[in-house]
């Protein structure tokens, strides 16, 4: 939307060709989204989540990925090799190395637990949301016809990628605790890449003598 709302006189021909492109981009996105219920073709989200896997960010520091994919199909596309160019061995791969994830964690819990979950929310938390019962046993069925034959364990499995489950249903009032400290030590504590306060103070005290 940024490259769009440049005025096209102020671009190169360069930038002219990008502008043309995020322009057909962002038309194509406004008709795809008013054309199935406000929401995003799964190729439309795989597109822009590649792209933010792949960045600085994530290479240095690792990324999560919340409750997506869903399915079989969407791990298969979001993960897939996407370069053209066969100039070394990974680029015959089927998957790309670069953002298939090392861990995957696996929460299990049965249907009715998650029923009782959502019933149980308070009043101001589930108003103006989809976390309704209603809500709830639709995206439920929803996921069942999707994950009949083949799931997303099915998926990491098939490239050795680790999945560690995790009972959600357990009685004990610091299960949850549990399983945040087993994910801790099998992923490691996180880390911190901010500037240190020994940089901010230096470069503060430079600052001060430049006024």
């Amino acid at each position: 939307e940024q490259s769009v709302a440049r005025s096209e006189n102020d671009l190169s021909e360069r930038e002219r060709e990008q502008y043309d492109h995020d322009k057909e981009l962002l038309e194509a996105l406004k008709e795809n989204k008013e054309s199935n219920n406000n929401r995003y073709d799964d190729h439309f989200v795989h597109r822009f989540l590649r792209k933010k896997l792949k960045s600085m960010p994530c290479k240095n520091q690792g990324f999560i990925l919340d409750g997506y994919p869903k399915t079989f199909s969407q791990a298969q596309d979001l993960f897939a090799n996407d370069n053209d160019d066969n100039a070394n061995e990974e680029d015959n791969l089927d998957y790309d190395p670069e953002i298939m994830p090392e861990n995957a964690i696996w929460l299990d819990a049965s249907d009715e637990f998650l029923r009782n979950r959502i019933l149980n929310l308070p009043e101001k938390v589930v108003h103006g949301t989809h976390s309704t019962e209603e809500g709830f046993l639709r995206r439920l069925v929803k996921f069942h016809e999707d994950n009949i034959d083949e799931t997303v364990q099915h998926y990491f499995d098939d490239y050795a990628v680790r999945v560690d489950h995790y009972d959600l249903t357990q009685e004990a009032s610091d299960s949850v605790h549990k399983i945040i400290r087993a994910v801790i030590e099998l992923l490691g504590v996180p880390r911190h890449y901010d500037k240190s306060e020994g940089y901010l103070t230096k470069l503060a005290e430079k600052e001060a003598k430049e006024k």
